[in-house]
């Protein structure tokens, strides 16, 4: 199966051309908020590189976030948009669970979260627990002020984030007793694809295909 994967989360955009679990090709930019040319720019070149059609493409799979609610709406529509004719499937996962399971993927990691920076003094998360089948959401996305995160995550937990070049001096301080990936880490458009893949072949339905909405700064 030919997949299209989109994500829109953060202001690394990327997408993806995958068959079945092997990435074709791949293409990654800075976002600008709101604006949808550089994506259909950037597939119309995936779809030339690789000699892929759209109308090819059996499934569409985008990220859902959290993150930036404009880029999010954008990958939603443009993959309901590409999926019309035909009726082909759109397949939405959470963009935090694709950048879990590709930190935790070949490691011996028992919890791993992922946090975001909701603004007005408060961070975005969500926990996952390694089981046979892969990562568990077992703390479900929600808002907590950075001086509560530790005590909402267990100790030792791997927390990686798109926003630690801004917010390493905050959570690093008040979350001490977690391992911090000290880098910005964002989720990719073939983790997407791949996650997708992986769920779709387990019989797994998708995710709802509109936004995760925590915050209302994270919308901005």
């Amino acid at each position: 199966m030919i997949i299209l994967a989109i994500e829109l989360s953060t202001v690394r955009a990327s997408a993806a051309l995958l068959a079945d679990s092997r990435c074709m090709a791949e293409r990654s930019w800075i976002e600008k908020t709101g604006q949808a040319q550089p994506l259909f720019r950037h597939v119309n070149d995936l779809c030339r590189e690789t000699g892929v059609a759209l109308e090819a493409i059996g499934l569409f799979a985008c990220g859902r976030g959290p993150g930036a609610y404009s880029g999010l709406r954008i990958a939603v529509t443009a993959a309901q948009a590409w999926a019309l004719p035909g009726q082909r499937e759109v397949y939405a996962v959470d963009s935090g669970e694709a950048l879990a399971a590709a930190v935790a993927c070949g490691k011996d990691i028992q919890h791993v979260a992922v946090v975001g920076d909701a603004r007005r003094d408060h961070l975005w998360m969500g926990l996952f627990e390694s089981t046979g089948d892969g990562l568990k959401l077992i703390r479900p996305w929600s808002v907590v002020r950075p001086g509560d995160l530790a005590g909402e995550l267990p100790s030792g937990t791997l927390c990686v984030t798109s926003d630690w070049s801004r917010l390493q001096p905050t959570i690093q301080k008040q979350a001490a007793s977690l391992e911090w990936i000290r880098e910005d880490r964002f989720p990719e458009a073939r983790d997407v694809g791949l996650l997708a893949w992986g769920k779709k072949h387990l019989g797994r339905p998708s995710e709802p295909l509109t936004p995760i909405y925590l915050h209302p700064s994270v919308a901005k």
